[in-house]
């Protein structure tokens, strides 16, 4: 159930990291308000970008998960390798990919980026600064100090995110984020479980033709799932991302 509803806050980074070219101002410093609207704008391409991804390129994936005890020993490592091909898709999308489990998670649909759901944040703008050799926007974010939609677990998730964006100043495409719960989110009143603590980070960079895609992430998780302490932290990186012209013969 846990590592199900974590979903929510990878998505919610997610929905807004994808996106086609949009105007930015060269010089001046635009307002968090006009830069979260050209992320919005700039989402609708979103699966235009994956389906560019997917179908042109292949890479190398590289994942480390970890389980540790009470105190701090690792007590399980599991560590992944893979060759992903055009034609060779095992996976839906990106998303689900990042959450590191064999159940079944939150579906991309249930966290569309709106309006509705950038006004449950307050958007400040930190500074400008250059980002694997682009100029990028960065963006600190906190729950709105408003009464929030709070009826679902999904709900009561996001209203806890807080964290950093770097959003490139010529696409408004998150290239980087650094996401984490302020408060710990109990499940049944606490009964059923509670997460204590999730860090969440993740890279993306552009190919040469212009498509985006998570170069690196990870994530570190504590919880309580009934009885259960859950101490886990994951990592994943692509390799080798290369476009192929044809689909190579299988």
């Amino acid at each position: 159930m846990i590592l199900r509803l974590l979903g929510a806050v990878w998505f919610l980074a997610a929905a807004a990291g994808n996106g086609s070219p949009s105007v930015a101002g060269p010089s001046a410093l635009p307002s968090p308000d006009t830069i979260m609207e050209r992320v919005l704008k700039a989402s609708e391409t979103e699966e235009a970008n994956e389906k560019a991804f997917r179908e042109h390129y292949a890479w190398y994936r590289v994942r480390v998960m970890q389980e540790f005890n009470g105190d701090g020993e690792v007590t399980k490592t599991e560590r992944t390798k893979k060759d992903f091909y055009p034609a060779h898709r095992p996976e839906q999308s990106l998303q689900p990919s990042q959450s590191a489990t064999n159940q079944p998670n939150y579906r991309e649909k249930d966290f569309v980026l709106t309006k509705e759901l950038l006004s449950r944040f307050t958007f400040n703008l930190a500074k400008r600064e250059t980002f694997n050799g682009r100029s990028t926007l960065v963006l600190d974010f906190q729950p709105a100090a408003r009464k929030l939609p709070s009826s679902t677990l999904k709900d009561k998730f996001i209203n806890q995110t807080a964290g950093r964006l770097w959003i490139d100043e010529e696409e408004s495409v998150v290239t980087r984020a650094s996401i984490h719960l302020q408060d710990q989110v109990n499940i049944a009143g606490g009964l059923a479980g509670a997460v204590k603590l999730f860090q969440y980070n993740f890279e993306r960079v552009r190919t040469p033709e212009g498509v985006w895609y998570v170069t690196k992430s990870d994530w570190k998780l504590q919880a309580r799932e009934f009885l259960a302490q859950k101490r886990l932290t994951f990592e994943e990186h692509k390799e080798n991302v290369l476009r192929l012209r044809k689909t190579p013969a299988r």
